[in-house]
């Protein structure tokens, strides 16, 4: 009986040692996630040949600046008449240009279903930079610590990559960064056609 005894207790006690082992690793895991959570990502830059990635960022950054307030032609074309995956994402796009010249885009959503906007700056007719906002329906010109995501652009690639949000993005090749490259030709064409 004694050593039926003897045996429970060391199996109480293995028990109670591997659930605090346990909780103590969970602890850890879950202070881990709430750091993750609270950082801010950094800016992605990818080794881009023949050009100073920082100083071509702030560059962008002051012409995006220029941009937001200069006075340019505005230009709002309703997307009823577009094609089925551009109506079903946007309500408007906003198109402002000089001279002919688009300089900035800004997309508009049903007002009914989110209020998530795509902004596109342009320099000499280049995409240089595309801004994502899960909030966009606000003034213009927020600091870049409010703006969700950023897409640095030179030469028609993604060099550079601002974000934000909590989720993580573990490379510039796997973000939207292209996807939006490909969607502001699309705007371009309707700038021409309307």
């Amino acid at each position: 009986m004694k050593k039926w005894r003897y045996v429970l207790v060391l199996a109480l006690l293995g028990t109670v040692t591997a659930c605090s082992s346990e909780k103590s690793e969970d602890k850890e895991k879950k202070e881990k996630k709430e750091e993750q959570k609270e950082e801010v990502k950094e800016e992605v830059k990818e080794e881009v040949p023949g050009i100073d990635v920082e100083a071509t960022v702030a560059v962008i950054d002051a012409k995006r600046t220029e941009i937001e307030t200069g006075e340019f032609d505005k230009k709002e074309v309703s997307t009823k008449d577009l094609r089925e995956k551009i109506k079903q994402k946007w309500e408007k796009i906003h198109f402002y240009s000089k001279d002919g010249v688009v300089v900035r885009i800004k997309t508009y959503p049903y007002s009914s279903i989110s209020s998530r906007t795509e902004e596109f700056y342009f320099d000499n007719g280049n995409l240089i930079l595309a801004v994502v906002e899960d909030n966009g329906m606000g003034e213009k010109g927020k600091a870049k610590a409010d703006l969700d995501k950023m897409y640095y652009y030179h030469e028609g690639a993604v060099i550079s990559e601002h974000n934000s949000e909590k989720e993580k993005e573990y490379s510039i090749k796997s973000s939207d960064g292209e996807e939006l490259l490909e969607e502001v030709n699309e705007y371009l064409e309707i700038f021409k056609n309307h």
